[in-house]
């Protein structure tokens, strides 16, 4: 009953509602690779985001936005798990990647102001190594749909934009209590004077955890200045230093779940030959720096360069770890008088040395040379009917190389090449209205770990090489809808798509104890993505993210001969709603309450078990008095109830035994910030 009571629920709203971000004008935002403004539409605000300087109306792809207004970033109202905020967004999967249910699987891109800040195939849905307090927006990108990043984001690309100095002068300091010994405070202050913007952000976090082995600790800072050189051109450089230092607990078994999920479980040390407590104990230190160039030549022609640098060394119970990553991406755009078309070139040069330490230590670098271009027209401009339809025509020419060796055993190389089409189309029914479809393709290669892994690992398992292994290859379809009605009271943003790919990776089990990467056929992701709002009164509206998937395996026969074809994939479930209800009694005070709904997911890769976790709900207020004072609160997971992040089994064949990844019982957090501007 509660599941049509669900799907009626979403229908009946998406009839109503829509999902392009309202939020307020940010007057300290600028162009950037994918681009965040506003426009007044009667009584409220649309976003429309561009891509590259492109109307959210006239881009064929699914983008979300998490903005200033609509999530509070401006307080950071949020813990430092992002994905609290995630979570608000369609097209969340079960395990790292965006859309796509896989946790081993390198299909999420994460950039920060455009260039990428983890090492090549170390992506995921998470950006926690980010300073929280210098986010600006956040812009989330779908499938491999555009030209203008890499082709390996079948799942999509994840960009956080940093906050520009402030124009004018302003401290602020924020600080905040919570459950379990959470504390967290800091600082941002900056200004801008002739031209000259500068910015300075730190912050530190601290939980002790609802249970041992959940400690928390992470410092960050960040410096950013900006400086307009004419009218014409502009340079803005940044740096940040974080360290963070996690502790995190071993899976639980089902009796130990049954009898108590907030317990430690314990393993036997061969070496010591005691029971010891499964608690792993990652510390982290990341530095970025990042710099653009900008220059208008004309009306019509613009150029762009930007650099990003990201060094992180980690030690944890998998092997100490560091890696160096430098990415330069020259940009030129060109408008022409005909056709409302303009042309968008450029290149990605990506360098990754990547340096696994220790007596059987790898070394690889990783060199990624990508041009691509795409152009942009509207052909029937004398056409009262087709005057609005708009193409977009992409291409993208991939090459990696891959340089790898061990400390111990037989390294080698690799050189990968690939073309990718990018095309759609979009058709404005009105000034708020349109409909796009688009078609791409993208390729994921193996990177040198699955390739030349490892051996043994750190669990004593044997992995042999593969160079044979062949990149996984994507095609994408969608077709979308998005725009307001009633005065911009209702709007929408719904968008189906089909994933296919091809080359799948996955590592099987050739022998007892033995492993190996090896393409094994091909999966199947097809689903739909609403982001919903409704604001029948200024004071009071309902956003939903709904997302409906169906992953299977399309062609999978493991070593052993276990058909899996057909199957869903592990961990993926067919709906997922998230929504809030929001209400500003007074100026200034905002209260949102909000609902987590996951539908059963299959936990084992047989189908024969699945796991529903209970509704979650979250409630939140804040008070912002005079642009000067906020206050905020929240209470996480409302009701109390015992439920598991993740749950994993083996096949009814094997005993089907469950482990358990706990979630986290109620916890409160309460903030205050002062901000002065002079």
């Amino acid at each position: 009953m509660k599941k049509y009571l669900l799907m009626t629920t979403g229908l009946a709203t998406g009839l109503l509602a829509g999902g392009l971000y309202a939020s307020r004008a940010l007057a300290e935002t600028e162009l950037e690779e994918i681009v965040v403004f506003s426009k007044n539409v009667g009584a409220n605000f649309i976003d429309t985001t561009v891509m590259g300087g492109q109307d959210l109306l006239t881009t064929p792809t699914t983008v979300n936005v998490i903005d200033t207004e609509r999530f509070n970033l401006d307080t950071v109202n949020f813990t430092e798990d992002t994905q609290e905020l995630l979570n608000r967004v369609p097209g969340m999967s079960g395990s790292r990647n965006l859309r796509v249910d896989c946790g081993w699987c390198d299909y999420t891109v994460n950039l920060q102001n455009g260039v990428a800040v983890e090492s090549f195939g170390g992506g995921s849905y998470n950006f926690d190594s980010a300073n929280n307090f210098d986010i600006g927006r956040i812009e989330i990108i779908k499938g491999p749909a555009s030209a203008l990043y890499p082709s390996n984001a079948f799942g999509g690309v994840i960009d956080v934009i940093t906050r520009k100095p402030p124009r004018e002068p302003r401290v602020k300091l924020f600080g905040d209590i919570g459950s379990w010994g959470r504390k967290r405070g800091g600082f941002a202050l900056g200004g801008t004077y002739k031209g000259l913007g500068f910015s300075m952000t730190g912050f530190e976090y601290k939980l002790r955890g609802w249970r041992e082995g959940r400690r928390e600790k992470k410092r960050s800072g960040s410096v950013r200045l900006s400086y307009e050189l004419s009218p014409a051109t502009s340079l803005e450089v940044g740096g940040s230093m974080t360290h963070e230092y996690t502790e995190s607990v071993g899976d639980l078994t089902q009796a130990q779940w049954d009898a108590d999920w907030g317990m430690v479980p314990t393993s036997f040390d061969w070496a010591t030959r005691t029971l010891v407590k499964d608690i792993s104990i990652q510390r982290e230190d990341t530095k970025t720096a990042d710099a653009s160039f900008k220059h208008i030549f004309s009306d019509s022609l613009k150029m762009k360069v930007s650099y990003g640098f990201v060094h992180s060394k980690s030690e944890n119970q998998w092997g100490d770890s560091k890696d160096d990553r430098h990415d330069l991406k020259p940009r030129l755009t060109k408008e022409f008088g005909f056709w409302k078309s303009r042309l968008i070139t450029g290149a990605d040069f990506a360098y990754d040395e990547s340096e696994r330490l220790g007596a059987a230590g790898t070394l690889t670098k990783t060199t990624i040379i990508s041009p691509y271009a795409q152009y942009e027209f509207s052909p029937f401009t004398q056409l009262d009917l087709l005057e609005p339809l708009k193409f977009t025509l992409g291409a993208r020419y991939e090459t990696f190389n891959y340089d790898y060796t061990k400390k111990v055993g037989a390294g080698g190389e690799k050189k990968i090449r690939k073309f990718t089409p990018h095309l759609g189309a979009t058709y404005k029914l009105n000034n708020n209205n349109s409909v796009f479809v688009s078609y791409s393709e993208g390729i994921s290669p193996p990177g040198a770990s699955r390739m030349f892994p490892a051996s043994p690992d750190w669990r004593g398992d044997v992995y042999l090489s593969n160079s044979d292994l062949k990149p996984e290859q994507a095609r994408n379809w969608e077709i979308g809808f998005r725009g307001s009605v009633l005065d911009s009271k209702f709007t929408y943003d719904i968008a189906y798509h089909d994933l296919q790919i091809a080359d799948f990776i996955i590592s099987e089990e050739v022998a007892a104890g033995v492993y190996q990467y090896r393409n094994v056929g091909g999966v199947s992701i097809r689903g739909i993505e609403a982001q919903l709002a409704a604001w029948p009164v200024k004071w009071a509206g309902v956003e939903m993210a709904y997302t409906y998937g169906i992953h299977k395996f399309t062609d999978y026969i493991t070593a052993d001969g276990t058909d899996y074809s057909g199957n869903y994939m592990r961990r993926s479930m067919k709906h997922r709603l998230n929504t809030r209800f929001i209400a500003k009694p007074i100026k200034g005070a905002k209260v949102e309450l909000e609902w987590d709904y996951n539908s059963a997911a299959f936990i084992n890769y047989d189908n024969s078990d699945t796991y529903k976790r209970p509704d979650l709900f979250h409630l939140s207020a804040s008070y912002q008095w005079r642009d000067m004072i906020t206050v905020w609160g929240q209470v996480r997971n409302l009701t109390n109830v015992k439920y598991a992040n993740r749950v994993t089994a083996d096949d009814a064949a094997d005993g089907g035994a469950r482990e358990y990844e706990a979630g986290l019982p109620r916890s409160w957090a309460l903030g205050l910030s002062a901000k002065v501007k002079f």
